[in-house]
């Protein structure tokens, strides 16, 4: 982004108060989206669970008929009807559960990545602010200013060099 996009430093100050204000907005979706896909990870373990537990019932049906634990089949087959039915209910709630999950994930990846790029044009911003209040009045400013500035400059372009090359 060039400098010519926001000529005046309270343009670039309004518009960091509106990222801000974004951001917060961001952040809170954030943590409700959030807190909604723990709370749907919790449903489906829980449907795990009670489908875990029908399936035991299940087998306790179906063994109960083989051995004639019971005299009374007739009961026997319609709590196994009973069961399986619950059963398929089960799975398809579980199925659409885990789409809901999915829903959730890719909301609460979309909006960590939203506030990724709304903070990194928040640096940048913040950073042609500087800019701006550092080199916006060159024009301004007399020729032997405009010399100590270049002077000061490259003192300290040449002491973030020998910094750097004392690494090297």
């Amino acid at each position: 982004m060039t400098l010519e996009y926001y000529p005046k430093n309270q343009d670039i100050s309004e518009e960091i108060k509106k990222l801000n204000i974004n951001i917060d907005e961001k952040l809170i979706s954030y943590n409700i989206f959030l807190k909604t896909l723990s709370f749907n990870n919790d449903v489906l373990k829980n449907i795990d669970t009670k489908i875990e537990l029908l399936n035991t019932e299940i087998k306790a049906y179906t063994t109960a008929l083989n051995y004639n634990y019971l005299n009374n089949n007739m009961d026997l087959l319609s709590l196994l009807e009973d069961a399986n039915k619950n059963l398929e209910v089960l799975n398809k709630i579980k199925e659409d559960q885990k789409i809901t999950i999915n829903i959730y994930e890719n909301h609460v990846n979309n909006t960590n990545l939203q506030i990724q790029v709304l903070n990194t044009y928040l640096v940048d911003l913040n950073k042609m602010r500087d800019r701006i209040d550092r080199w916006g009045n060159i024009e301004y400013i007399s020729e032997s200013q405009k010399i100590s500035e270049t002077y000061e400059n490259m003192m300290l372009f040449n002491t973030q060099l020998d910094f750097i090359n004392s690494y090297i």
